[in-house]
C-alpha cells in the first residue's frame, strides 16, 4: 500500500485518464488516501503517472498523481491492523459529524495537527475553568496531545488520527500524570453540556466513587458514549486489576494489545475489559510537531491502555458519524453492542475481543 496526500481537489474516475468516467466526488486538499498500486495512463501536464485502489466492491479507481505527494513510510501498525483507511476511502467517513471530549492533559497548542480540530476547551486546573485561555490548556507532559492526536489529528501533517475530521473538546483535567476524582467529574459534567457524542478518559483510580458513578452513567443515559482505560500494569506481567471510570458499569472499559494482536504485557487483566485495540509502540504526536512511537519519552506515553482507549474512541467516532450519514438512530448501549459483538479474537487469550471496524462497518454500508 502506498499513502499519498491531496495537494490540490481532484476527481476519481475509472481508469488512468481525462477520457474516464468520473466515479467520485472531488477529495478535499490535504486527504491522506491509500493506493493499492501505480500504473502509466494518460499524460497530463507532461505527468503520466496514476494511482489507483480498489473500492469495496473491488472495482478499480484512478487518481492523477499531479494533484497528490506521497508521505513517508507506511501507516501506523494499529491504523493498517485494523484497516481504518479502508473506512476513509471507502465510505469517505472520517468522522465528520462525530463530537469527542477528551479528558486529559490538554493539548498542544503550537500542533496544527491537533489544535485545528478543538472546538471547545477548558481547563480544571485553574480557579475560574470557564476563563480558560488557550495558554491555560498548552500541554506540558505529552500525554493529552497523544490521546487528542490519535482520536482526531487531521493527518496533514502525519497519519496519526483514526478520526481526522471528528470535534475535539478538550478538558484538562490532569497536569502531569494524575487526576482526582473530583476534576473528572467535573471534565465529564463539562462534556455533558457541551453534548458530545463520546468521551474518553485515561486517568482513574482504584476506589469506586458513587458520584463517579453516577455521572457515567448520566452521560450514557444522555447517549454519550463513555471510553475509558482499564489501566496499566507496570509489572508487565497483565495483573489482575483495573481503574475507574473503566470499571463504571455503563463505560466502556479498553484493554491494550501489541502489534501481533495479542494481549499487551502492559495492560491490566479484568473481566469488565469489554474490548481491547492496539497500545505497543503507537504513533502518535505528543510535545513534538513530529509523531514518533515514544521510545525516548515517559513509559506512559509509548505504549498502555491510555493509547488504546483513544484509539477505541476514535472508531467510536467514525461509528456515530457515520450513524448520522446514514440517519440511523443510535444509543450509547447501541454503539457499546456493537464494538462487543462484532469483534475479532485476541490472538493466544481465549474470551478477549479485538477490536473490529471491518466487522462494524459492513454493517452500516446503506
Amino acid at each position: 500500500m502506498i499513502n499519498v496526500k491531496v495537494t490540490l481537489p481532484l476527481r476519481v474516475r475509472k481508469g488512468p485518464g481525462k477520457s474516464y468516467d468520473v466515479v467520485a466526488n472531488v477529495y478535499p486538499s490535504g486527504q491522506v488516501i491509500t493506493m493499492d498500486g501505480i500504473e502509466e495512463g494518460e499524460d497530463l501536464k507532461g505527468i503520466n503517472k496514476w494511482y489507483y485502489r480498489f473500492n469495496d466492491k473491488q472495482e478499480k479507481q484512478s487518481y492523477w498523481a499531479g494533484r497528490l505527494t506521497e508521505t513517508a513510510g507506511t501507516l501506523p501498525w494499529g491504523i493498517a491492523a485494523l484497516k481504518v483507511a479502508d473506512i476513509w476511502n471507502g465510505l469517505n467517513e472520517f468522522g465528520q459529524r462525530a463530537k469527542v471530549a477528551v479528558l486529559d492533559t490538554g493539548f498542544n497548542i503550537a500542533n496544527t495537527d491537533i489544535s485545528s480540530g478543538v472546538k471547545a476547551y477548558q481547563s480544571f486546573l485553574i480557579d475560574h475553568p470557564e476563563q480558560s485561555t488557550l495558554n491555560d490548556m498548552n500541554d506540558e507532559f505529552g500525554h493529552g496531545s497523544l490521546c487528542a492526536s490519535l482520536i482526531g489529528s487531521r493527518n496533514k501533517l502525519a497519519t496519526v488520527g483514526y478520526a481526522p475530521e471528528c470535534e475535539l473538546y478538550i478538558a484538562k483535567i490532569s497536569a502531569r500524570g494524575t487526576a482526582s476524582y473530583p476534576d473528572i467529574i467535573k471534565g465529564i459534567r463539562w462534556a455533558i453540556e457541551k453534548e458530545v457524542d463520546i468521551i474518553s478518559v485515561s486517568y482513574g483510580g482504584f476506589k469506586q466513587d458513587n458520584d463517579l458513578n453516577t455521572i457515567v452513567a448520566e452521560a450514557v443515559n444522555k447517549g454519550i458514549v463513555v471510553v475509558a482505560s482499564i489501566g496499566d500494569d507496570f509489572t508487565f506481567s497483565n495483573l489482575v486489576d483495573g481503574k475507574f471510570p473503566a470499571l463504571c458499569p455503563e463505560s466502556i472499559a479498553v484493554g491494550a494489545t501489541d502489534p501481533d494482536n495479542k494481549l499487551a504485557k502492559i495492560s491490566f487483566l479484568h473481566q469488565k475489559t469489554e474490548i481491547y485495540a492496539p497500545g505497543e509502540k503507537i504513533l502518535a504526536y505528543t510535545l513534538n510537531l513530529t509523531p514518533d512511537d515514544c521510545h525516548d519519552t515517559a513509559p506512559e506515553n509509548c505504549e498502555g491502555t491510555s493509547q488504546s482507549a483513544a484509539i477505541v474512541a476514535g472508531i467510536c467516532a467514525l461509528i456515530i458519524s457515520r450513524h448520522k450519514a446514514l440517519n440511523k438512530s443510535f444509543t450509547a448501549s447501541d454503539i457499546k453492542q456493537l464494538i462487543t459483538t462484532l469483534f475479532d479474537p485476541v490472538q493466544e487469550s481465549a474470551g478477549l475481543k479485538l477490536i473490529s471496524p471491518s466487522k462494524i462497518f459492513a454493517t452500516l454500508k446503506t
